[in-house]
């Protein structure tokens, strides 16, 4: 795990500071090298570059560097005016929610402020094929046709965690996550982390799917189990648990393994 901490100006300063808080994984052992490099660089270019506005999210301290560079650019052209906050903060931290010889799910989450009206958090969800480190569709894990289905599901939890129905229709694909329980959906502009368990989704599976039966514990590699930022941990409704146990119960094999980078 690669923690990465740095901030630039001083917090007790009338001008404020900005600070970049990481926590990324680094995989340095994986079932195949194919399904090492697919991984980490969906974890490098395709979470932590967007979040930043760069193309390339390998190296963190020049992420760092963007966003002390747009906080600079921002007070510059807001010089004089009352009511702006000179402190800016980005908080991001990617763990592995579930894992096992079928599917290795990951959460990246945390929050931010950067120069607008208030703060924002964001949960993003991705489940891989450990072998070959392909990301899932829906269409892996579910028989097709079912995608009305999914959404009355899903909207049927959100109000019963929400007390209230969604601003607008909810979109699944590429906001899951395979685990433990079932399917782990990100929804909404304030991200709810809600569980629609195996049961449910008994008669829309694909019955040669991942979520169709548990596989194998696996233990690919270690990450912390919550993210910054990530305020409460998921809302779910489930008698049973979100996702693996990331302790030394995951099982005699180890397949992948992550450097720990110290801070």
């Amino acid at each position: 795990m690669q923690a990465f901490d740095q901030t630039d100006g001083d917090c007790a300063a009338p001008e404020g500071c900005a600070t970049v808080s990481l926590q990324v994984p680094e995989i340095v052992k994986a079932p195949s090298a194919a399904a090492r490099e697919a991984l980490q660089r969906f974890i490098r270019d395709e979470w932590l570059a967007p979040s930043f506005g760069t193309k390339r999210g390998d190296d963190l301290a020049l992420l760092a560097r963007e966003i002390f560079s747009q906080r600079r650019s921002f007070l510059a052209g807001h010089a004089g005016t009352s009511g702006r906050s000179a402190t800016w903060w980005v908080r991001r931290g990617i763990d592995i929610v579930y894992q096992d010889d079928r599917v290795v799910s990951l959460r990246y989450g945390g929050d931010s402020f950067t120069g607008g009206a208030q703060p924002v958090n964001e949960i993003l969800l991705a489940s891989f094929e450990p072998a070959t480190g392909r990301r899932l569709a829906l269409a892996d894990l579910f028989a097709p046709g079912s995608d009305e289905a999914l959404r009355t599901l899903a909207a049927a939890r959100y109000r019963q965690l929400r007390h209230g129905p969604p601003e607008a229709p909810l979109q699944l694909d590429g906001r899951f996550a395979v685990v433990e329980a079932g399917l782990l959906v990100a929804t909404g502009s304030e991200p709810a982390q809600i569980v629609l368990t195996r049961a449910e989704l008994a008669e829309v599976l694909k019955k040669d799917g991942p979520l169709a039966r548990a596989g194998r514990p696996r233990g690919y590699f270690p990450s912390p189990l919550g993210s910054p930022g990530v305020h409460g941990g998921p809302d779910a409704e489930s008698s049973e648990p979100l996702g693996s146990d990331l302790g030394a119960s995951l099982g005699e094999e180890r397949s992948w393994k992550s450097s720990s980078v110290p801070h």
